[in-house]
């Protein structure tokens, strides 16, 4: 038998991703204690009642928060309130497998010095911009990752991974000064891998993400929020990005991340309908590209003024 787990899910308005991730829970084979604890960001639809009724059906214990702290904040709530060995953060848009939370205990147990993460298969909707964009550059995310070096592997600590207490209370809470979207997951993987601990990525963890981006506009959106959190990264860690190399491509997104957002999103989303597959993705990974980026010098100058 190996080490008990705790399943820590952060959520806001999830009332209808709960239970999909509710049920794949109760399904799960595993030998080992464990137990979920739910904290609710302030929702106000029917999540805490859905809770309500599962916490009846298997080991769960949940926390309803009237105020919208942020995920940093909820997340460091859960892990208060977790009790088993191996803690594990899953988020609420996650279908995991039969399987998931003894593959969880096996591989903190035999690697207690490691964290294990589990990649997100994004489930699309049936959009143009999943058939363009969203199921390539998912599988050459994939690709990527998988060929990363240890010492990289950081950048993929995100919505499900886990740790052994011990390693949890040695890298200590997440920072709620990510308060917006993004960089809280990865700053805690790289204070982890900081530490000394080796990251795995574990393809039996990978499980269905039932995926947010379903338009080149709302990626655009959060390409930018992103952009804006990293900078926050970099100044907290000292990190000396690297400008990108002058090529023709990056000179376009640069010159394109001044016009690029949400609103360029829409945009090329009309564009996916009347160009070559491969034109358009193109153009969907340049106009995200540059939101990136935009959301980057939009921090900078913010922090230059103050």
């Amino acid at each position: 038998m190996g080490k008990s787990v705790s399943i820590v899910v952060p959520s806001y308005q999830g009332e209808n991703r709960l239970p999909l991730l509710l049920q794949a829970l109760e399904n799960q084979q595993t030998d080992c204690d464990w137990e979920v604890i739910v904290v609710l960001d302030g929702s106000t639809d029917g999540s805490e009642a859905i809770l309500a009724e599962w916490a009846e059906k298997i080991p769960l214990k949940y926390s309803a928060r009237k105020q919208n702290l942020g995920r940093s904040a909820t997340l460091n709530e859960g892990f208060k309130l977790a009790t088993k060995d191996v803690l594990v953060r899953c988020d609420d848009d996650l279908v995991p497998d039969s399987k998931y939370i003894q593959i969880y205990s096996q591989t903190i147990t035999e690697n207690p010095k490691t964290g294990a993460v589990g990649l997100p298969n994004n489930v699309f909707k049936n959009t143009k911009y999943s058939k363009v964009y969203g199921e390539p550059v998912d599988k050459r995310y994939a690709r990527e990752a998988y060929a990363s070096n240890q010492e990289d592997r950081w950048h993929y600590w995100g919505g499900n991974c886990g740790v052994s207490r011990e390693a949890f209370q040695e890298v200590g809470e997440y920072d709620t000064n990510f308060r917006e979207y993004g960089w809280e997951d990865v700053d805690w993987g790289y204070r982890l891998s900081k530490l000394g601990y080796g990251i795995a990525l574990v393809p039996g963890l990978e499980v269905p993400h039932n995926a947010a981006s379903t338009t080149t506009a709302t990626r655009c959106e959060r390409a930018r929020w992103s952009g804006s959190a990293s900078v926050r990264f970099e100044k907290k860690h000292g990190v000396v990005k690297v400008e990108p190399q002058k090529t023709l491509w990056n000179t376009l997104v640069k010159i394109l991340s001044r016009i690029a957002g949400k609103e360029l999103g829409r945009f090329v989303d009309l564009l996916l309908w009347i160009v070559p597959a491969r034109v358009g993705l193109r153009l969907a990974d340049m106009t995200i590209q540059a939101s990136h980026r935009r959301g980057v010098s939009d921090a900078r100058s913010s922090l230059l003024s103050k």
